[in-house]
C-alpha cells in the first residue's frame, strides 16, 4: 500500500491476483470508494507500488512479470486514470520486490535472484539502469532458500538495508556516490520480514521467530552494532503512526 496525500488517495497492490485497486479517502482519512482498478496479466504479482518523487508517477514492481513499469497518474479529484510510460524488463525469474526512492534515484531489491539495482528515473528517458550488485555473502551461492526481502534508506539517505530471509541476516550498503557493500550482519533472528529505520536506531522483524531485534546505527558508517531484542508474534510489518 502506498499514501498519497496531496491526493487523498491510497493506493493498494494486490500479490495474488496481480491487480492495483486505487481508493478514495474520507476527510478523516478512513477508506472511501474503490475509484479505479487495473488487471495487469495472468502471470503479475504486483508487489510495491510508490510515487515518483515529484508524485507525477507511479512506479509498480511486477514480481511475477519480473518488471518495473511507470505510469503517469491523471487525476482531476474525480475520475483517476493511469497513463503507461515507461518499464524495466529483469532476467526472467529475478523477482523484483521493494524499492525505495531518493529524489530521481531509484534502489530495489529482487526477491529470487537476490540483487540490488540501482535506477534513475526521468519524463524523457524513462528508467535508466546504472548498477547492480548481489546482496549475498561472498561464500555463499544463490540458492532458492535465500531470498531478497525489505529494503530501507537511512533517514540522511546515505545508506541502504536489506534483508535476506534463509540467509538470515542484514546488509548495509552506502550509496554515495555509488553503491558500496559495507556490512553483513546476523538479523538474530528466522526470516527477517521487515525492517524500519528511527532515528538512530533500526529494528528488524523476525518473522518466523517471533521477535523484533534493535540495533544501533553508525551514523559516519551506516554499520549496524545488535542493542538488543524482544518477543511478538510473528511480525511481518513496521509502520509509524
Amino acid at each position: 500500500m502506498f499514501l498519497d496525500i496531496s491526493r487523498n488517495l491510497l493506493y493498494v497492490a494486490n500479490y495474488s491476483d496481480g491487480s492495483l485497486n486505487v481508493f478514495s479517502l474520507n476527510s478523516d482519512k478512513s477508506l472511501g470508494k474503490l475509484i479505479f482498478s487495473k488487471d495487469f496479466t495472468k502471470h503479475s504479482h504486483i508487489h510495491c507500488v510508490q510515487l515518483s518523487a515529484d508524485g507525477n508517477y507511479l512506479f509498480i514492481t511486477d514480481l511475477g512479470d519480473d518488471k518495473l513499469l511507470a505510469y503517469k497518474i491523471i487525476y482531476n479529484g474525480i475520475s483517476f486514470n493511469l497513463e503507461y510510460c515507461s518499464q524495466y524488463n529483469f532476467s526472467e525469474g529475478s523477482q523484483p520486490r521493494h524499492f525505495v526512492i531518493n529524489k530521481d534515484d531509484i534502489f530495489l531489491v529482487t526477491e529470487a535472484s537476490c540483487e540490488l539495482y540501482h535506477f534513475t528515473f526521468s519524463e524523457i528517458d524513462g528508467f535508466k539502469f546504472l548498477e547492480k550488485f548481489s546482496i549475498l555473502t561472498d561464500n555463499v551461492t544463490l540458492s532458492v532458500d535465500y531470498t531478497g526481502c525489505a529494503i530501507k534508506l537511512s533517514e540522511d539517505k546515505r545508506f541502504l538495508y536489506i534483508s535476506i530471509r534463509g540467509l538470515d541476516n542484514i546488509c548495509v550498503f552506502s550509496v554515495t556516490p555509488h553503491l558500496e557493500l559495507k556490512q553483513h550482519i546476523s538479523c538474530y533472528g528466522k526470516t527477517p520480514r521487515d525492517l524500519f529505520v528511527l532515528n538512530n536506531s533500526l529494528l528488524c522483524a523476525n518473522q518466523n521467530s517471533n521477535s523484533i531485534s534493535i540495533f544501533d546505527i553508525n551514523k559516519k558508517t551506516g554499520e549496524l552494532c545488535y542493542n538488543n531484542i524482544f518477543n511478538i508474534e510473528h511480525p511481518a510489518c513496521i509502520i509509524k503512526l
